[in-house]
Formats: C-alpha cells, sequence, structure tokens
C-alpha cells in the first residue's frame, strides 16, 4: 500500500485511509455547525476494508458512552471508513436518499477534483452494521506553502452528512486527524444553516422550493417580473440545454464574463471532467440571441431532490435583451419537470446584486456557515467568525459593482463565488491568520474590515479586466487550481 510523505497510508487513487484501530472522539461542537447547518457531504473516493472501530453499546453513563450519545446503537457498534470508488454507487444512494444532501455531495464532485486539479480525496463513511449513517468528503487542497482539508473546495457548501450529530462530529475529528498527517494543519467545512434567514447579515445561498410545474411558478411572481421572463421569447431569443456538446459555447460566455467580473476562470478541463463525472445529471443551457450568438449560459447539477447552479453568465453586450431571465427560466422549468423540489441559486451576498435577481423569483437566504478546525478536530477562533471573506459588505466590496447586475434581468449575472472574490482568497485566508494569531480567522476575514485586501482584491480585478480572453482564460486554468472558492 502506498504511503504519504508522512507516512500516512493511502488508497489506490490517492485517498486517506484511516488507520486501522484507531479511536474517534465524540462529537464536535454542536456537530460543527452551531446546531443548525447540515450541508451534505459530496462526491468520494474511497478505499473500502480499513476501518475505525468505536466501542461495543455500554449501559448510559457508562465508560462506553461519549458525549451522551451511546456507542453501538441498536447493538452494532459505529465504524469509520475510507472507501473508493468501488463503492460510489452506495454512497450516491445515501446523497439521493438523504434531505439535506444537495449535488455537490455526490461521489462525482470528488472524482471532478481529482482529475482535474490532481488533488488528494478523504471520503469518509460511518456505519452501524451494514447500514450507512453518515458520510463526509473532503480534499486535501494546496496552496504555496500551505495545505488544507476542504469539506468541500469549488463550491459552497460540503461537510458531515449525518442524521445523528454525534457521527458528524466523529467524521470531523477522523477527518481532521487524516488531513493533520498528510500535512494539512487545519480543516475547513462549508455549512449551510437549514433553516432560512430573512434579515442575515452573513453570506447566503440562496434556495426555492418549487411546485409541482413551472406555471404555478410563473403565476407567482409578480407582474414586472413575469414580463421580463416572457420578453426574450417574444423577441426571438431561444434557450436550450444538452450535454458536452454544448461545452465551447457555455465556456466562450463564462469566460468572457469572468473576465469582465475580474475573476479567473476555470479552465474548460473542468468542466469537461465534471461532464464527465456527473452523466447526465449535469446539463448545461445556452441562450442564444435570433441571430444564434450565444447570450448566457449556465450548469445546472441535479441530485435526488435538488437542482443547484454551480455557475451561470450572460454577456454585457446583450443586457437588453435579457437573455439570463430566460436562462433560469428554462433551467428552473427544467427542474420542475424533472421533479425537484429545491432550486439552489447559489451564494450571494444580502442586499447585492445576485441578492435581489434571486430574491425576485421566491428564493429564500439560508446562512452559510464556513468553519475551521485543527488536526485535533476542535474548533479555530470564534464560529461566528468563521466565514472566509466574512460577513456581508455590499457588492462592490464583493468584487462586483451594483451596476453589473441588473436586479430584474439579472443581467451579466453570477454567484459571488464568480465575482471577483476568488482573488480575495489567494491573500484573506493568510492575512486573518496573521491577524489571529493561532491560524484562526481573524477580525479582517470575518468581518470584511480590512482595508488592505479589499484594495487589494479591487486592483487585482481591475487589472484582470485589461487582460484579452484568451490570456485570461489560459492564466485562470492554472491559478484555479490554488483557488478553492
Amino acid at each position: 500500500m502506498p504511503t504519504t510523505d508522512s507516512g500516512r497510508a493511502e488508497g489506490p487513487d490517492g485517498a486517506l485511509r484511516p488507520e486501522t484501530g484507531a479511536g474517534v472522539a465524540g462529537a464536535v461542537s454542536n456537530a460543527i455547525s452551531g446546531g443548525a447547518p447540515n450541508a451534505p457531504c459530496a462526491a468520494v473516493s474511497q478505499a473500502a476494508g480499513t476501518a475505525v472501530d468505536e466501542a461495543p453499546a455500554a449501559p448510559a453513563g457508562s465508560r462506553g458512552e461519549k458525549n451522551g450519545v451511546r456507542d453501538g446503537a441498536a447493538g452494532h457498534p459505529l465504524r469509520l471508513e475510507a472507501w473508493d470508488e468501488a463503492e460510489a454507487g452506495r454512497w450516491d444512494a445515501f446523497v439521493t436518499a438523504h434531505a439535506d444532501a444537495g449535488p455537490y455531495h455526490r461521489f462525482a464532485w470528488l472524482r471532478a477534483v481529482r482529475r482535474a486539479y490532481g488533488y488528494r480525496p478523504l471520503a469518509l463513511a460511518a456505519l452501524r452494521g451494514d447500514e450507512v449513517v453518515g458520510l463526509l468528503p473532503g480534499v486535501v487542497h494546496r496552496r504555496p506553502g500551505r495545505r488544507t482539508l476542504i469539506s468541500l473546495p469549488y463550491c459552497d457548501y460540503g461537510g458531515p452528512l449525518a442524521d445523528d450529530p454525534a457521527v458528524a462530529g466523529r467524521l470531523v475529528r477522523e477527518a481532521c486527524r487524516l488531513a493533520a498527517g498528510s500535512g494539512a494543519a487545519t480543516s475547513e467545512y462549508r455549512l449551510f444553516q437549514r433553516d432560512a434567514v430573512e434579515d442575515c447579515p452573513e453570506k447566503v445561498v440562496m434556495r426555492l422550493a418549487l411546485p409541482d410545474d413551472f406555471a404555478t411558478l410563473l403565476a407567482s411572481l409578480k407582474a414586472k417580473v413575469r414580463s421580463q421572463v416572457n420578453k426574450p421569447l417574444r423577441d426571438g431569443l431561444t434557450a436550450g440545454h444538452g450535454g458536452p456538446e454544448l461545452l465551447d459555447a457555455f465556456h466562450a460566455v463564462y469566460a468572457r464574463n469572468m473576465r469582465d467580473l475580474g475573476s479567473p476562470p476555470h479552465g474548460g478541463r473542468w468542466f469537461r471532467e465534471v461532464l464527465a463525472a456527473y452523466g447526465g445529471a449535469a446539463r448545461i443551457f445556452v441562450v442564444r440571441m435570433p441571430n444564434g450568438a450565444p447570450a448566457a449560459a449556465s450548469v445546472l447539477l441535479v441530485s435526488g431532490a435538488t437542482a443547484a447552479v454551480p455557475w451561470a453568465s450572460s454577456l454585457r453586450e446583450f443586457n437588453r435583451a435579457n437573455p439570463n431571465m430566460l436562462l433560469y427560466r428554462a433551467m428552473l422549468e427544467f427542474a420542475a419537470g424533472a421533479g425537484c423540489a429545491v432550486f439552489d441559486f447559489g451564494r450571494s451576498t444580502p442586499g447585492g446584486g445576485t441578492f435581489r435577481f434571486k430574491r425576485q423569483w421566491g428564493a429564500r437566504p439560508y446562512p452559510l456557515r464556513w468553519r475551521r478546525h485543527g488536526g485535533d478536530g476542535e474548533p479555530l477562533g470564534d464560529p461566528a467568525d468563521d466565514f472566509p471573506g466574512g460577513r456581508a459588505t455590499g457588492g462592490a466590496a464583493e468584487g462586483q459593482s451594483p451596476e453589473t447586475t441588473d436586479e430584474i434581468s439579472g443581467c451579466a449575472e453570477a454567484s459571488d463565488r464568480e465575482s471577483g472574490a476568488p482573488f480575495a482568497s489567494m491573500h484573506t485566508a493568510a492575512a486573518a491568520r496573521d491577524a489571529s494569531g493561532d491560524g484562526s480567522p481573524g477580525a479582517g476575514a470575518a468581518g470584511g474590515g480590512e482595508a488592505h485586501p479589499s484594495r487589494l482584491r479591487l486592483l487585482a480585478a481591475g487589472c484582470w479586466r485589461l487582460l484579452p480572453v484568451p490570456v485570461s482564460t489560459a492564466l485562470g486554468g492554472a491559478l484555479r487550481k490554488y483557488i478553492s472558492l
């Protein structure tokens, strides 16, 4: 069996594996989520057969009870296993059936990350007997001079997926231990709160409860919004969806829009691997002008009852035609027709242009809670300050000027993940660690109050906008490996 440079055992795909017989400590503070969020886990690389066994059932109050939760409920001890591709079907079956799961929790996400960027995956499963009771996916992400286990990179949420907070806590502690053994000093878990919060001052993920058909949703919109939704069709714009055959059209719009927003784009290889990993669960949508020119495009991922939009872009020269309204109409109609119950619009800053655009469709804000832990599994810093890039400070401070996104049409719309913020991730975390002195996010990272990171971000974004699109696309494909947003 191959080992890491630290002697840690690896699976056949480079997946980290638990050491047989090593115990997992009890639940991490409120399952690392403040008691509410339980954002699901994602795709996986798993080395079957190795396990961490917990003690068998013991009477309440005895030494066999940890953190108030008895080991081996219903007569079965809890054990943790690291899985590989051979268990992908079993992993996805748990994800599909779990109410909190989304497309990023599927095995496909880790597979795409490994194949596109070469990162070592970690996929922990918790079992009682033959029953899967929890999952945790992660990636040991690298930036120059630093390694961090992230669950999950390149998307809004990940973290442990389990109904029992004690199981989630044990998964986190074991993941932290494995990550530390491979040189990752910290672990980051991206969660979202289960309950919507209407006046949240922090970053949120915007989610819409879908009706049974799109006609019902359309009828629920305000008259002005309905008019904007129907206008592109009246003006001769068309929308279509498909698979890899539409990748070139999508990436042309996406790369151009990212350049205009001042952010490095993912290269074509990343999207090819996402499409290959998800198969029919990934769809590309393209809106074309009457002359056939692509004006807006997106990628939609579907898992179980949830459809999510990781990437959506439109070109500014077509703003007056409202192609983004037709783009989202097509995706929402597709999701409702596929029987999805939830439509995930992605991350936004409350009060910003993308927030208002998503809000007009009826989406509600669910606060994001990104938590950092040390190698011992203990949280670092104040959990309230654990969102990198921090509390909402308005569109301009997030690298996207309010005027770049129209509240109704959503022209040039992109999630905050794709709107200038990636540059910040290259320096904000380091500045936050320096400010806190203990490796935890400092006040600058949490509150967006560090003037220097904001100026640096705006300067970098301004310079990026001056690059020719082929140059920004080539550079972005190389840089994106090191930017986890």
